[in-house]
């Protein structure tokens, strides 16, 4: 979400709109209680507000929505935004209830949700929700395929490479594909790229069933590029998704896509992906096997995924969000 937020920031001006990124974190800085900065902060933002007047006000995730729109609305701005960029699922009760807080006091004017399976997910939260959803698919910066490129060499090991990229948290699923390449009958390495909380947990669980994986860490967005030049094929086994923008990156670079059976993941690949179940270890390493056995597959895969995630560029995203101010 905050690279959404930085393309939208670089680009808006393109199409006349002028933009200002807070970071508003970086407002509640300083000494004293947390509350007390906290309210120091939105006191200053509303300041801030009322002395630009924007015409809109658009706010990325529910908590900074209920801290910037409740401002936004006593500063008078008209437009006031809510960008969500996970499902229902995702969000939690506290969560849900903040939108639909948002929604009967009229603190937000719109909600925008980064896909049409997101929105789909709210739709039973009531009339006060179901008229302010808008969608506007996340875009990403793809890059150039160039097939002649000799790829990047991460490691000596054979076989089929995979990677994954993403927080290493339990609905993510890495457990299921560390076990599903444990299984596989053909050889494969896997990559891990990211960090988080389940961290320890997984690399011992790599340990004990002696699976071939690494661990690369948190990387940036060039190393994580190069990592997917390594790569044929790119897992994806979450149990939830917002719409993914890593999915979209992966496919760009030519990687062949096995990923969850869930709505988002399919609104993103369409036909040009393998679909296994969610956490199910026996389906995810015939998919790995699969792709390590059939080249021809593997090859259609990854062209067709390529095609398929041209329609999810930033400047398609950023017209969408251009159009959507405008019309108010």
């Amino acid at each position: 979400m905050q690279q959404v937020a930085t393309d939208l920031n670089s680009e808006l001006p393109a199409y006349g709109i002028d933009s200002e990124l807070i970071d508003l974190a970086s407002w509640t800085d300083g000494d004293g209680p947390r509350i007390v900065r906290q309210i120091r902060g939105w006191l200053r933002l509303i300041r801030r507000l009322r002395d630009q007047r924007p015409d809109a006000v658009l706010a990325h995730t529910v908590l900074n929505g209920l801290y910037s729109l409740t401002a936004a609305r006593l500063a008078g701005v008209n437009d006031r935004w809510l960008v969500i960029h996970g499902s229902y699922t995702a969000m939690g009760w506290l969560r849900v209830m903040m939108i639909k807080l948002l929604c009967a006091t009229a603190m937000t004017t719109g909600i925008i949700c980064c896909g049409h399976t997101v929105k789909e997910s709210y739709m039973r939260l009531g009339r006060a929700v179901r008229r302010r959803l808008h969608v506007v698919q996340n875009g990403a910066r793809l890059p150039v395929h160039d097939a002649s490129r000799p790829p990047a060499d991460f490691s000596a090991e054979p076989g089929l490479a995979l990677v994954i990229a993403c927080r290493l948290v339990h609905e993510k699923g890495v457990d299921t594909a560390i076990r599903a390449c444990a299984q596989a009958s053909s050889r494969v390495h896997l990559t891990i790229c990211g960090d988080g909380p389940q961290r320890e947990e997984l690399e011992a669980l790599a340990q004990e069933i002696d699976a071939p994986v690494e661990f690369a860490g948190n990387i940036d967005r060039t190393a994580l590029a190069e990592r997917f030049s390594a790569a044929e094929a790119f897992l994806l086994p979450s149990e939830y998704e917002g719409l993914p923008l890593v999915l979209i990156e992966a496919a760009a670079a030519g990687l062949a896509v096995v990923a969850s059976d869930i709505p988002a993941n399919r609104e993103v690949m369409g036909p040009a992906a393998i679909y296994c179940p969610v956490g199910d270890i026996e389906e995810f390493t015939q998919a790995i096997d699969l792709l390590a056995t059939d080249v021809q597959h593997r090859c259609r895969l990854q062209s067709d995924g390529r095609e398929r995630v041209d329609q999810f560029t930033v400047d398609r995203m950023v017209a969408d969000y251009a159009a959507l101010l405008r019309r108010g």
